[in-house]
């Protein structure tokens, strides 16, 4: 895991100064973020997410600021980036990029509203309908295309077998005229903020890609309408009936949802196995990915089409 920066006072000050900002009050750090430290920042003014960039290089870093500016030029509302005074969207602090952030005031939860469900299907759909800046990578960073790690890296385990046989299913639905677009990648409930009934926010893109825009959908679905190890098909129908409003799916899409709600959970279930059995071996968490195993497991039993018929 990120090894996690631990700033005081002053160093937040000088930080702060950075951004013509001097009214500093208090500063505490925010739960959650495998790759980067976040501050939440309470000044006189305003609030504040003071984002250390752990893993990630200057250049990337000036990517995910920039991809935030462009969201906001294009009317998307989500984490608004603040500059420096010599017009930055990235700083530094002892050779960590810094990007600091307006604080979203709202709460996570787990689970949704019919009216909010819809709302996430529309914020999806306008996402998709954003031109994708070229500097976007054209794969997702734990995809289908990373899975042949998991035969190097643990050739003999269940695991493996489980993921060989869910990929060969996951090819036979990945054509070439699948529409792409500018995706989240992640929307999970823990990047989402709820401010009331009416008000929804995506955040936290830095798994952002030029991709399926159907993964997209798939991976909404996964991380907002699973319960008890199943996808609950209604709050599902619901995403679905707000994403319409402003993108109808191709019947190739429809036909293949199912399919990506499966991907997205064998991807995040790779990602899980290959986190905390490999790479940072965690015992409390090495048999996190079952939950995504099971969903995709459960997912199987739905005819292939079953969206499409709907």
């Amino acid at each position: 895991m990120a090894e996690y920066s631990t700033l005081n006072h002053k160093e937040i000050s000088e930080i702060l100064v950075q951004y013509n900002i001097s009214d500093f009050e208090s500063a505490s750090i925010l739960d959650g973020g495998a790759q980067n430290t976040n501050y939440h920042i309470v000044t006189k003014k305003g609030e504040y997410v003071l984002t250390i960039c752990e893993k990630d290089t200057l250049k990337q870093s000036l990517k995910q600021s920039n991809l935030l500016i462009h969201l906001e030029k294009n009317g998307f509302v989500t984490s608004i980036v603040m500059l420096t005074k010599k017009g930055s969207s990235v700083s530094k602090w002892q050779n960590k990029p810094l990007i600091l952030k307006k604080f979203i005031n709202g709460s996570v939860i787990k689970s949704f509203s019919e009216k909010q469900y819809y709302l996430l299907g529309i914020e999806l759909a306008k996402l998709h309908l954003i031109s994708p800046p070229e500097y976007l990578p054209h794969h997702f960073s734990y995809g289908q295309e990373y899975f042949h790690e998991i035969e190097k890296l643990a050739p003999e385990s269940n695991f493996a077998i489980w993921l060989k046989e869910k990929h060969e299913y996951i090819l036979k639905f990945i054509a070439p005229d699948l529409p792409k677009a500018l995706i989240h990648g992640d929307i999970f409930y823990n990047n989402i903020i709820v401010g009331g009934e009416e008000i929804i926010t995506i955040m936290d893109f830095e798994e952002a890609c030029y991709y399926y825009r159907i993964f997209d959908l798939g991976m909404l679905i996964l991380g907002t309408c699973a319960k008890e190890k199943k996808i609950d098909l209604i709050c599902a129908s619901n995403i679905m009936d707000g994403y319409k409003k402003h993108i109808l799916l191709e019947e190739i899409e429809l036909k293949s949802l199912k399919a990506f709600i499966v991907y997205a959970a064998v991807a995040t279930a790779f990602w899980r196995f290959r986190q905390f059995n490999i790479i940072y071996p965690d015992i409390g968490l090495k048999n996190h990915y079952l939950e995504m195993k099971d969903i995709a497991d459960s997912m199987m039993v739905l005819e292939d089409d079953f969206f499409g018929s709907l």
